[in-house]
């Protein structure tokens, strides 16, 4: 299509150039036709019929130059422009596929999980009780997997349309533990490393903060290789803001990229290839519950390898 659409429009153009040419060369014809007819006559030649066939003679040369390169500039936009909309379409249906395949990956796993520890329960009735405990605490962590995944599918939605924020001021120093608490539960092996005991007050949405800071964290963990390593989390504040940097040792993120990976579905790479887990949504919400809080999200690179997320949040929403 790309090619197909330059192609048209190279054809169009040197039509164009050809058609100037044409005409350009027809006026001088024209031009040269009536002085030749002036000349000829009995009638003395003035000045002002002379000047009135080089006035008419220019005004339709600039008119043809005029308009051939507003034709073309307007050629040249449009096609811009139906490419630009062509590539974006292409897109799109590439993010909605991923998603799909994200989607029905992430819902499959946490239920085959989750049947598969309850088919072992019944068929097995001699289970030790220290391994059927284990099999409840899988069941557990599996069903808190799906009931993340779709709480975060809701406030996808909710966020687009009809989410409400209650501000109130709070001490999101707790809030940032219980997320440390929990994404170490989900990812063992991942260390999440926060020692802060200052208080962090800011006049915010209780519920939406969490979601920023766990999605931000969690995505942090996704993309660290092996879900193994160290997450630093640093807060920082001054009079008018409080910033949160979230640190990560994964495989970083191309400069090219980062405005891409807040949009909705996006996620880096083909679905059929990734390894990681997710659905396009964390990074997502995390933007819109930024936005909503009046602050911003940064990403710089972490050395020697990795990226920082940084959070600034105003003290007054």
């Amino acid at each position: 299509m790309r090619y197909i659409s330059l192609g048209v429009m190279f054809y169009m153009l040197a039509a164009l150039i050809w058609w100037t040419i044409l005409l350009s060369n027809y006026n001088a014809q024209v031009y040269t036709l009536q002085v030749s007819k002036v000349n000829s006559t009995s009638v003395p030649v003035t000045i002002e019929s002379a000047d009135s066939a080089l006035k008419k003679y220019e005004k339709n040369k600039a008119m043809i130059i005029g308009e051939g390169f507003v034709f073309g500039i307007s050629l040249i936009i449009g096609t811009y422009f139906i490419q630009r909309s062509y590539n974006n379409q292409i897109e799109t249906n590439l993010r909605q596929k991923n998603f799909l395949l994200s989607i029905s990956h992430e819902l499959k796993s946490p239920l085959a999980a989750i049947k598969l520890n309850i088919d072992t329960l019944l068929k097995r009735k001699n289970i030790e009780a220290d391994q059927r405990e284990q099999l409840y605490q899988d069941m557990a962590f599996e069903n808190n997997r799906l009931d993340k995944l779709i709480s975060n599918l809701l406030l996808a939605a909710k966020l687009n349309k009809t989410y409400q924020y209650n501000f109130e001021k709070t001490d999101i120093v707790p809030i940032i533990k219980s997320v440390v608490k929990n994404i170490e539960v989900l990812y063992p092996k991942i260390k999440c490393s926060f020692d802060f005991e200052d208080t962090l007050v800011l006049d915010v949405d209780k519920e939406a903060i969490y979601s920023l800071i766990y999605n931000i964290t969690e995505n942090a963990a996704k993309y660290t290789p092996n879900y193994q390593g160290v997450i630093l989390i640093k807060p920082n504040q001054n009079l008018k803001e409080i910033s949160i940097d979230i640190a990560d040792q994964g495989i970083g993120i191309d400069p090219r990229e980062r405005t891409k990976i807040f949009d909705q579905f996006y996620r880096i790479g083909q679905e059929e290839t990734r390894q990681s887990k997710g659905t396009g949504l964390g990074l997502f919400i995390a933007q819109q519950i930024i936005i909503a809080h009046k602050g911003k999200i940064t990403i710089s690179d972490n050395k020697p390898n990795g990226s920082i997320f940084s959070l600034t949040i105003p003290k007054t929403a």
